[in-house]
């Protein structure tokens, strides 16, 4: 009797860590949503210089977005795209004129856009960063200023499923992106005090 106990007490724990891994399908499909309350600009002079942005390149060392329990787990979309979309939007949202042609030329690549998610009992875990490089060139296509930003975003919880593992990738790029959209902002801002165009870079690049 009492070894009937045990035993289906364990195969009921053993179930409930079952429901507890989370199912990630055949891949993701991540928004980066624009933060609520986003850090803008505080010059706004800012506003007076157009920059051009190139085509965000996609760098990262590996295609995947996600890996759980040693399964790795692609994107469903195009990554570059979706990052110069969420980068648009930023510099958009703090009013800063974006234009075909123009003296400043913004190229974006993403370095890193991970999540790693740890199946555990009684809550699973989704640990998840992204990364941007930021270089800026000017008329003569000559580099005047770097920048790498980074964001993270963690996320735990006992069903811990596909959606909410997207949502965690989402919110670490869009950390990235509004930290270069700001220190991008303070850059272009400290241009129109200096025609000279004399060589910046952020106390963030590497």
């Amino acid at each position: 009797m009492l070894r009937m106990f045990i035993l289906s007490c364990v195969v009921g724990v053993g179930l409930s860590a079952v429901g507890c891994a989370p199912s990630l399908g055949k891949s993701l499909h991540v928004s980066i949503p624009l933060p609520a309350s986003p850090e803008r600009l505080v010059d706004r002079r800012a506003q007076l210089m157009p920059v051009t942005v190139s085509k965000v390149r996609d760098s990262r060392p590996v295609p995947e977005l996600a890996e759980i329990d040693g399964r790795v787990v692609p994107p469903a979309f195009n990554v570059g795209f979706e990052v110069e979309k969420a980068l648009r939007a930023g510099l958009k949202d703090s009013d800063m004129t974006l234009s075909e042609f123009s003296k400043s030329r913004v190229q974006v690549e993403i370095t890193e856009w991970f999540a790693n998610v740890v199946v555990d009992f009684p809550s699973s875990v989704a640990d998840a960063r992204a990364e941007l490089s930021l270089q800026v060139y000017d008329g003569d296509n000559q580099l005047r200023y770097r920048g790498l930003f980074s964001g993270a975003a963690f996320q735990e919880h006992p069903y811990l499923d596909k959606a909410k593992v997207e949502d965690t990738l989402g919110r670490a790029m869009s950390e990235a992106v509004n930290e270069l959209v700001v220190d991008l902002g303070s850059y272009v801002a400290s241009r129109t005090k200096d025609d000279s165009l004399n060589s910046y870079s952020s106390d963030t690049a590497q």
